[in-house]
């Protein structure tokens, strides 16, 4: 059951048009949910006389409207505008709070592609990774193609998180995308990291001897990393803890099933987070 947020102020008779989001809201809690759950479509034109104006006359909330006086004249940022209001309705937690008002501080200066990218690499890294690649994607078919720089950072970012769900045929295919824009050898060697998942050794092994220059020095470098990977997993708790698995397997496999399955799991977890995005 979802908690009960309980209303702050009154229900407005007179509804306030939100230009930004192209919607009308009756309540405080309408306009912070704006604000939590459509932060990139907030700009410099969102702390406005009326807007605080509605929150006194409309909501009934003289306190908070004489808080933001002032604040939505151009004396502070749209980021503290807001973090006003969320913190005086408490619609949500202070860790979610100050997430938002980080955003806003830090889009503050971007174009509305990089704002666009940055809502997609919050959903990234928050776990939300299907819904970041329908943003990445959606981006990918907006950003001008003279802007190279900007495109090669979502492609890459977009393989990043199909790589985290297991897609490595799609990130690859973003990866190749990255580097044939950028020449930036780290998506080379995530683009022939992600074609060793989803090809067989020997067919790899023809595919890497045929490339040319710049991606031969890129699969060098993977194969550098894979072997550290491999000491490292050699000497880890995981291995010796599938081992032990492994020996005490014939005596119990049912419950070998479940350990393992477990462990995996953990496993999926930290390799996501070993993906990183640009």
């Amino acid at each position: 059951m979802g908690r009960v947020l309980l209303c702050t102020g009154n229900v407005a008779k007179n509804p306030y048009e939100l230009k930004s989001h192209g919607v009308s809201i009756y309540t405080i809690e309408e306009l912070c949910f704006c604000i939590g759950e459509e932060t990139l479509l907030i700009d410099d034109e969102f702390a406005s006389p009326d807007l605080v104006k509605w929150i006194d006359e409309e909501c009934g909330l003289p306190e908070l409207a004489s808080s933001l006086h002032g604040m939505d004249r151009g004396k502070t940022s749209v980021a503290s505008f807001c973090g006003t209001i969320l913190e005086y309705v408490g619609y949500y937690g202070t860790n979610d709070r100050v997430k938002i008002e980080q955003f806003l501080k830090a889009s503050a200066s971007l174009d509305r592609y990089e704002k666009k990218k940055m809502a997609a690499d919050y959903l990234a890294q928050g776990g939300k990774c299907s819904q970041a690649v329908n943003q990445y994607v959606e981006l990918l078919g907006e950003i001008p193609a003279e802007n190279r720089t900007l495109l090669a950072r979502v492609y890459h970012n977009t393989g990043c998180v199909c790589s985290k769900l297991f897609l490595f045929e799609l990130a690859a295919a973003c990866f190749e995308k990255a580097f044939s824009l950028s020449g930036d050898r780290e998506s080379a060697v995530q683009c022939l990291a992600a074609k060793r998942f989803v090809m067989e050794e020997g067919d790899y092994i023809a595919y890497a001897s045929g490339l040319s220059d710049a991606w031969y020095e890129a699969s060098l470098e993977l194969e550098r990393r894979l072997e550290r990977a491999e000491t490292a997993w050699q000497e880890s708790g995981e291995h010796a803890k599938i081992t032990m698995l492994a020996r005490k397997s014939r005596e119990n496999p049912a419950d070998f099933q479940i350990k393992a399955e477990e462990l995996a799991e953990q496993l999926k977890s930290s390799y996501r987070k070993m993906v990183e995005e640009k």
